[in-house]
Order: structure tokens, then sequence, then C-alpha cells
């Protein structure tokens, strides 16, 4: 904890790379004042690390017009135990305790003085989307909102808490890795393996939606940027003890909205180009916490 607290000497948008239990994190401090502030944990997809996710999801400046803090975690794996490996009968991978390790983190950095612990939120990408998810079912207690970006909800995946959080959810139409028709077998997917059974993405939706006691739902279609080729229809459920908004990306691959363009190539062509029309991160700040001031 001691490079944790190195952090308390700033008091303009400043990053420190840390190691905690183990593991290392990167930990954006962009509060204007000595007071704890919303924490943000934004987590990265298989394969990815806390820098490199940092990069790509550009949330630092958006951190920044709302003088937070942001804790961008690396797995070991590196992937999170998101709940599929206990499904999908691997020990070894279900017995690492992530849930766990966010606990610990999260309460760390509330008593380091940075974090509120009534506000905080975490978002992530694909692996990362159901590593929130998880953290929504099994630390439900720990969040006060959350988004998950370019995955599904497992079918298998038995969720023991159902205390309303306000959600985003964001997935593409043309996603390859994770199809927005869902996976009945756990096969339907680009990736050469089972990776679980997995609801479609309107059913997801759907659920998110009932766990937050939500009785109707208003559509609309947004399209800011016609220049990416894509559009946006914004989900917005009604009735709902804290809101549940999903956004169904017209023509979006496996990518995070808002993100830089991927290199022309294989990746581009697997993955899909730039979405444009939102930033992932902005939705949800917004969701969360209202408008920058």
């Amino acid at each position: 904890m001691r490079l944790l607290a190195l952090i308390l000497i700033f008091l303009a948008p400043a990053v420190l790379a840390a190691e905690f239990q183990g593991r290392q994190v990167e930990i954006l401090d962009a509060r204007t004042s000595s007071q704890p502030a919303p924490l943000i944990l934004n987590l990265h997809g298989a394969g990815g690390t806390g820098p490199g996710h940092r990069r790509y999801s550009r949330f630092d400046a958006i951190a920044a017009s709302y003088g937070v803090v942001v804790a961008y975690p690396s797995a070991p794996g590196p992937r999170w135990n998101d709940g599929r490996w206990d499904i999908l009968r691997d020990p070894e991978k279900a017995a690492r305790d992530d849930v766990g390790w966010f606990r610990a983190l999260v309460a760390a950095l509330v008593e380091q003085g940075l974090a509120d612990p009534s506000r905080v939120y975490a978002i992530g990408h694909s692996n990362g989307g159901a590593m929130v998810r998880r953290l929504t079912c099994d630390a439900g207690d720990m969040l006060a909102g959350a988004a998950i970006v370019g995955t599904t909800l497992l079918t298998e995946f038995e969720c023991r808490d159902d205390t309303p959080i306000a959600t985003a959810f964001f997935m593409g139409t043309a996603d390859q890795v994770i199809p927005f028709e869902g996976r009945p077998t756990g096969w339907e997917s680009v990736i050469p393996m089972n990776i679980g059974k997995a609801h479609s993405a309107p059913a997801s939706a759907a659920l998110l939606a009932a766990r937050n006691g939500c009785s109707g739902e208003a559509a609309t279609t947004v399209n800011p940027d016609a220049s990416d080729g894509m559009s946006v229809i914004r989900h917005e459920f009604t009735g709902c003890a804290a809101p549940v908004v999903f956004y169904e990306i017209t023509g979006g691959g496996h990518v995070w909205p808002g993100a830089p363009a991927i290199p022309p190539g294989r990746m581009r062509t697997l993955l899909g180009g730039p979405v444009l029309d939102i930033d992932a991160g902005a939705e949800a700040m917004k969701l969360w916490l209202g408008a920058p001031d």
C-alpha cells in the first residue's frame, strides 16, 4: 500500500503505476481537491492490460472533466475470472478470486482517502465487461453503477444479487467475437473454443432491465457522425428503480465505442471499424454522474 499512498500528493491529473496484492494497476487521480471522489474501475478485455486499455478507451480525458479517480488494473492470465470457468469446469481458473481482489482494491483506495465508497462504478470491455457483470452479481453492494461493453450475459451464470444498479450496455450488431444473437452452444464465435453459452444482446438488455424493475422502453436512433457507416439505437428503459440504457450499435463490431480506429489489416477486419457516434465512457459517466461541470 505504500505505492498507492503516493497518489495523495497529487491534486492535478496524475497517473501512478503500482502493484497491489501481486497485480499491476494504474491509478489516475483527476481530483481537484484532497476530498474522496467517485472511483471508476475500468477493465480491459481478454489478452489486454490496464495500461493498454487506458490508452485504447481514452478515458483519462473524460475522468478529468469529472474530477474522479480511475483504476486500470491488469488481470492475471491476462483474463478476468468472470464466472464462466465454473460453468466450463476449469477449476484452476475458477479458483482465482477476482471479486475479492476488487473488494480489497476498493477498500484500499477508500482507506487512502481517494475514493468515496458510496460512489464506486465499474466499466469494462469484452471479458472486462463480463467481469463487471460478475461484480454486479457477487459484489453488488460495492457498486453504484455499471457499464458492460461488447459482451452479452452468460446463460448459465447465476446472479445472486438483484439490487438495482444504474447500468449502461453497449453491443454491436456485427460483432464476430461476441455475437449479437447470442451463443446457444458456446461455440458461436470466431474464437475457436467454447467460451460459454450466452443470451442475445436484446435478451441480455431485458435481464438487466428486469433486475431494475423496469416496466417499459423508449427507443431512439442517433447518428451524429454518418462517416463511420453505423448508427446507434438507444433503448432507454422506463419505470426503473435505477436507470438502464441499451446502446444497439447497428453495424458495430467488437470495439469500444469512441476508441481510435484499429489500423487496416486482419485485426480491423476481425474486430470492425471505429464507432464515432458515441463514446462508451462518456455515455456511462453521464448516466452515473450527469453532465460534467
